[in-house]
């Protein structure tokens, strides 16, 4: 397409030109634009890698948090049961306990549970049993309780007390 005014080239004619010509695509290929998109994808390809990393590390960094302080609670509550298993086999072998179950009566079993509550102030209820089977053998089960009574029976079979129970309010 000619002007009108000589041989001249319009200013759209030469853009057209420039935009289609070996000119852009030697550009794109340039040594210094190939340099400058290489480091442009490495850097974002590293800034992924980078996230990733910390990712991990965050995840990992909580699963070693979350273990000591299962670490730690399971120690205090060790601890914490460890003291007052020692706090009742000491009441329970006490003078004081020994004369309150001298007896097998509800009075005594009152003084008992009277005396254990006075060394545990937050104890909230405590039940004593013959020593004998004659609480289990003549109770119905299911009132009295199947894990109670195998308990009881494996105190009576070993000639050990019975293991120490105790319910969350």
């Amino acid at each position: 397409m000619a002007n009108k005014s000589g041989p001249k080239t319009s200013a759209l004619e030469r853009a057209l030109e420039q935009a289609t010509g070996p000119g852009a695509l030697a550009r794109l290929l340039d040594p210094r634009t190939l340099l400058f998109l290489g480091a442009c994808l490495a850097f974002i390809v590293g800034a992924f890698c980078a996230w990733q990393a910390w990712l991990m590390w965050s995840r990992i960094s909580g699963a070693h948090q979350v273990e000591a302080v299962t670490q730690a609670e399971l120690v205090a509550l060790n601890k914490f049961v460890a003291d007052t298993r020692q706090r009742v086999i000491r009441v329970i072998g006490s003078d004081a306990m020994a004369v309150a179950l001298a007896t097998p009566d509800d009075a005594s079993h009152a003084a008992a549970v009277a005396v254990l509550k006075q060394a545990l102030p937050d104890l909230v209820a405590a039940d004593f049993y013959r020593p004998d089977l004659s609480d289990v053998l003549g109770t119905d089960f299911a009132k009295f309780g199947y894990a109670k009574a195998a308990m009881l029976v494996q105190a009576h079979q070993t000639q050990l007390g019975a293991p120490l129970q105790s319910h969350q309010a």
